[in-house]
């Protein structure tokens, strides 16, 4: 399929790409109908219509972390869990992103990399790279269904040892939380890519497919809000201030280096 114009990815409305991501969706050998039913289930919980816990996929995926071994297999070829990751585009990084760029709190002048972690179907990287067109601009993503979305549209995936240090910024939108052990993966980014901002919007604490019930941190099982104040304290002593948006629910944080 062709890759999609850049420019204005924020300004488009999201019901004018629905069609063409279906069909960039069933292209890459998902099941539109899946698909459909993924995005419009997740739209419904985000609207507060049903609960996460009222879905089979999300019920699935907490069984199988209770028994000990995470279905990893969502992430790269599952439709329900690609139409899922439309909706955190339409729901979340895209609102975030809006935000961003209303608050000027980040100069469009970056020249180096910025780069979109986790990236899911492309949409959030494509938005970077009109906010910092100046930057090179790079997703990560397991190799799978959403990579094969994001590819399709034009997005540069790599992936973290890939990557140089002294990265401008990087974008965690609905990231960590897909980590048993999120700060000790907060550790592991910040070394590899030394970023100057870091720009973050984690939801531990919220049921999903991906998330944790508990999550792991110095050794500990901890609950997600005890994991949320470690994410952050671990951030102050890597030498980053958090600076203070007023963004709706703190939602994205966003930190710099001192």
């Amino acid at each position: 399929m062709r890759k999609i114009s850049r420019g204005g990815t924020l300004e488009r409305p999201p019901r004018t790409l629905l069609a063409d991501f279906l069909d960039r969706a069933e292209t890459v050998g998902a099941d539109r109908e899946t698909v459909l039913r993924g995005f419009e289930a997740i739209r419904a919980v985000d609207n507060r219509r049903i609960t996460a816990e009222s879905l089979p996929e999300v019920r699935r995926w907490y069984a199988s972390v209770a028994r000990g071994r995470p279905d990893l297999s969502v992430y790269v070829d599952d439709s329900f869990y690609l139409g899922a990751a439309w909706q955190c585009w339409v729901g979340q990084s895209r609102k975030y992103l809006l935000g961003l760029r209303r608050s000027g709190a980040i100069s469009s002048d970056l020249r180096r990399f910025v780069v979109d972690l986790g990236c899911g179907v492309g949409y959030s990287t494509l938005a970077l790279s009109d906010l910092f067109p100046l930057a090179s601009v790079l997703g990560t993503n397991v190799d799978g269904l959403q990579a094969a979305v994001a590819r399709s549209l034009g997005v540069d995936l790599t992936t973290l040892p890939g990557i140089p240090p002294g990265v401008d910024l990087v974008f965690a939108s609905e990231y960590f939380e897909h980590f048993p052990a999120p700060v000790d993966h907060l550790l592991e980014v910040v070394d590899s890519l030394d970023p100057r901002y870091l720009v973050v919007a984690n939801s531990f604490g919220v049921a999903a497919i991906g998330h944790f019930p508990e999550y792991l941190v110095d050794g500990d099982v901890v609950s997600p809000r005890r994991t949320s104040r470690a994410f952050g304290a671990a951030l102050r002593r890597l030498g980053y201030e958090n600076l203070k948006l007023r963004f709706w629910n703190g939602k994205p944080a966003v930190w710099r280096r001192r």
